[in-house]
């Protein structure tokens, strides 16, 4: 069965190496389209893969199409889609925001299935969540699991929740990596060079995830077995506590799930 991805940028690179490396497709089982033919080109040079002439080309030689295109953009893919027959073909988006009745509607029996991938995909290291469509079927959920395993681990849950999960590991690499860029500035400002601080607190954060998913530790436990009474880490907790920053991240969260659900249509609950 072939794999198309519409749509060519960093995540539809990341899927199409991610499912060459693990031999889940071989590249000459692959094909795409975008609009920017001459990164197209690139790509396929890259990768291998079959460079199509249009977006309906690449549904109509695949089995399973990706839709990996920006929001704005999936009104006029869909409809090329719809002008190409696309029906009865199992296709998933990444498009962000964008629901699956809205590309139900569009392209009348297409199974759709709904993913959102994160940045970490880009290094193996992805979270990725799916939510089915009404017409998907559980071998349509196992394609999709198979895929983005190819990138990091994978989750499937409804759709109501897919904006909770955008806020949380979908924009969470940014909001992690801010905390972080901060806590390198403090280092800085107590003496280390930035090239040291930086390779301390990624690491340092490599090793925290590690951690808490493999001994199954909850975050709570894990701050109050490292912080001894009166010890160099209470000393910072406490700043910490005092600066509001936990309140601060649960509002962060909330803005970025509010900002989605706008996006896609849906309002408050």
């Amino acid at each position: 069965m072939k794999l198309g991805v519409i749509g060519c940028g960093k995540m539809a690179e990341a899927i199409i190496r991610g499912v060459i490396e693990s031999g889940l497709h071989r590249s000459g089982e692959i094909c795409g389209s975008d609009i920017n033919r001459r990164k197209l080109g690139r790509l396929a040079k890259k990768t291998g893969i079959l460079a199509c002439s249009s977006n309906a080309e690449v549904i109509l030689k695949s089995g399973v199409t990706v839709l990996a295109v920006k929001p704005q953009d999936i009104s006029k893919v869909v409809s090329e889609l719809r002008a190409a027959k696309a029906r009865s073909r199992l296709v998933i988006s990444i498009a962000a925001g964008v629901r699956i009745c809205t590309i139900q509607q569009a392209i009348r029996n297409a199974r759709v299935i709904r993913v959102m991938p994160n940045m970490p995909c880009l290094v193996g290291g992805g979270m990725s969540v799916f939510a089915a469509g009404s017409r998907a079927t559980t071998a349509d959920c196992r394609v999709a699991q198979r895929l983005f395993n190819c990138l990091g681990d994978v989750l499937q849950l409804s759709e109501k929740q897919l904006d909770a999960v955008t806020a949380l590991s979908g924009s969470g690499p940014a909001f992690l990596a801010y905390c972080l860029d901060s806590m390198i500035d403090g280092a800085v400002r107590e003496g280390l060079s930035r090239r040291i601080a930086l390779k301390l607190a990624t690491q340092t954060m490599f090793g925290t995830g590690k951690l808490l998913r493999e001994l199954g530790t909850d975050p709570a436990d894990l701050i109050a077995a490292v912080a001894s009474a009166k010890g160099t880490t209470a000393a910072g907790l406490t700043v910490l506590e005092s600066s509001c920053l936990r309140q601060a991240l649960v509002r962060t969260i909330r803005a970025a799930a509010k900002r989605s659900r706008n996006l896609s249509g849906v309002g408050n609950p």
